[in-house]
């Protein structure tokens, strides 16, 4: 199993929190999770709810895990035309560097790793979900790969939307 959870958009937004949460903990099994786990893709469900449009056309995988890397992405949020690696730092206030170079290396190792996204734009974005708001310039480097973005839970849609679902390099 690739990750703890995948759901279209439309069926992550159709289905309850809690139930979300009992599908992505059960996926664990033979694993011990720490409460501070539960708690953090709780939040997560919860931003990804609020942050992504009903009509957002799209794929929700949560701990996906990469191919020959063994690391898991707390989420990936999967379009046509690219993957959002959106790495959840629940409570934190700070943008701190070991979080962005964490982003940005799961964003090359899907890149370079994992054949499906050979053909995507990749977008890393680190979401300090307490974080004070900053803007983003969205520019690319040549292996289609995004500059790292940064959001927090109230401004992650903007996020996303500056994107779009179908946008190509």
């Amino acid at each position: 199993m690739r990750s703890y959870l995948s759901k279209t958009t439309e069926e992550f937004h159709a289905a309850d929190g809690e139930r979300l949460l009992q599908e992505t903990t059960s996926s664990t099994e033979g694993y011990d999770i720490q409460d501070t786990q539960v708690r953090a893709w709780k939040a997560q469900i919860e931003i990804l709810k609020a942050s992504i449009p009903n009509d957002f056309p799209g794929r929700i995988l949560f701990e996906f895990q990469i191919p020959r890397m063994g690391r898991r992405v707390d989420v990936c949020l999967v379009t046509a035309a690219s993957i959002f690696v959106l790495e959840f730092k629940v409570g934190a206030n700070t943008y701190n560097s070991a979080d962005k170079d964490q982003a940005i290396d799961y964003a090359l190792d899907l890149k370079n790793f994992h054949e499906t996204s050979h053909n995507k734009t990749i977008v890393p974005v680190l979401i300090a979900t307490n974080a004070a708001h900053q803007s983003n310039n969205i520019e690319f480097h040549d292996d289609g790969v995004a500059h790292l973005c940064v959001a927090n839970s109230e401004n992650l849609a903007e996020v996303i939307a500056q994107f779009g679902p179908d946008r190509h390099v």
